[in-house]
């Protein structure tokens, strides 16, 4: 465990992922992390969960851009296609040819 700050609101933490239990490997992970962030306190990261829902619900079409698979969101070749670039996480679906 390391003692850290959180990357948006400064509040004293710990971090477990180095050892690879850290709590935040409970809840889904976030895309678009800025340059320069690290970890979120709780708080922070159920904020940036939620925004990033919101996000997802108002401007993409189930199916269309996305599909659920066991709780986690898939992005499709189409959606990729309409983002522009690559992200280079590696998706399942990137018409970019990335691979991990």
């Amino acid at each position: 465990m390391q003692l850290k700050s959180c990357s948006v609101c400064s509040a004293d933490m710990t971090c477990g992922s180095t050892d690879e239990q850290c709590w935040c490997m409970a809840y889904e992970p976030i895309s678009g992390v800025e340059d320069g962030k690290d970890c979120l306190c709780e708080a922070c990261l159920k904020e940036a969960l939620a925004k990033e829902e919101a996000v997802l619900n108002k401007f993409l079409v189930q199916e269309d851009d996305y599909y659920i698979e066991n709780g986690f969101y898939v992005f499709t070749r189409s959606y990729h296609l309409k983002r522009g670039s690559c992200c280079k996480n590696g998706c399942r679906h990137c018409p970019y040819g990335y691979k991990k």
